[in-house]
């Protein structure tokens, strides 16, 4: 992803500067003709686009919101735009993992950092990596069995599968944590227990359709091999329920550790699951 939009800074980057440069040259030589007018509004839509660009592709390898900003505008200035060109290229983003703070454990990610989209994939990608509840995103059975075609049923906050088709499961989860937690960082602490009480309800029901299927057909959840076990259900209706809630109950296992972790940050105390 990072290499995608350093290629796109970079074209951009040179579609803006170099017709200016080469338009400046053919004007000096008399070989180009530009009135005033024309060539006044070409330097503002070069300027600008200049601008959006600096700021887009800061904010895009980790410079803070307002600093990305700063230098955007900074442009404006002699030498600025190869200044800014040479300090964004060769910024090192591959060990921004590193700037993740830690606490119990686990990172942090407080509020005002939740509209910095590489803090918020960091912290994701953290808990996928080392937390057991969400590794089942990365696991060969989830992602079997949504590369086969079928995709979360999102009980409650953003339905990534609405607005775009990722090419694996981890990806769909990034896009849908993204978008939550940045809509959990205005609720209140009343509120968002409330979230997370209908996640955990959610939950409930998918374990119990697998679980009944899993005792119904004896799975083997020991020693779990995902293409051998889903053989002992009869192909239909029933192999596609289970397939169904286990890939649903991963995903909603996996976003209410995380976003109990996040309650608990926020809210400084655990968050309790509801009493039946």
């Amino acid at each position: 992803m990072q290499n995608k939009e350093r290629k796109i800074y970079i074209t951009w980057f040179l579609v803006l500067v170099i017709p200016p440069i080469l338009s400046r040259l053919g004007t000096a030589s008399g070989n180009i003709a530009l009135s005033e007018d024309l060539a006044a509004f070409l330097t503002v839509i070069t300027k600008a686009g200049i601008i959006i660009l600096t700021i887009w592709y800061g904010l895009k390898v980790g410079i803070k919101n307002v600093w990305a900003w700063v230098l955007g505008f900074a442009t404006l200035l002699p030498l600025m735009v190869w200044i800014s060109a040479v300090i964004l290229l060769t910024r090192k983003t591959g060990g921004q993992t590193a700037s993740i703070k830690v606490s119990g454990g686990r990172p942090t990610l407080y509020r005002d950092e939740t509209f910095d989209k590489n803090k918020i994939n960091q912290f994701v990608k953290w808990f996928i990596k080392n937390e057991p509840f969400v590794n089942a995103i990365s696991n060969r059975s989830s992602n079997i069995i949504y590369e086969a075609g079928n995709t979360p049923s999102v009980p409650l906050g953003y339905n990534t599968s609405k607005d775009k088709k990722f090419d694996n499961l981890t990806d769909w989860f990034l896009a849908k944590l993204m978008q939550d937690i940045k809509k959990l960082k205005t609720l209140s602490k009343i509120e968002f227990k409330d979230f997370l009480d209908k996640f955990v309800e959610a939950g409930n029901k998918t374990l119990m359709t697998v679980g009944e299927l899993a005792v119904k057909y004896n799975l083997n959840f020991e020693k779990f091999v995902y293409e051998e076990e889903i053989q002992k259900i009869p192909a239909g209706k029933e192999r596609d329920l289970f397939k169904k809630n286990f890939l649903d109950d991963n995903v909603i296992g996996a976003e209410e550790r995380i976003l109990g972790w996040l309650y608990h940050e926020w809210f400084g105390e655990w968050y309790k699951i509801p009493e039946r």
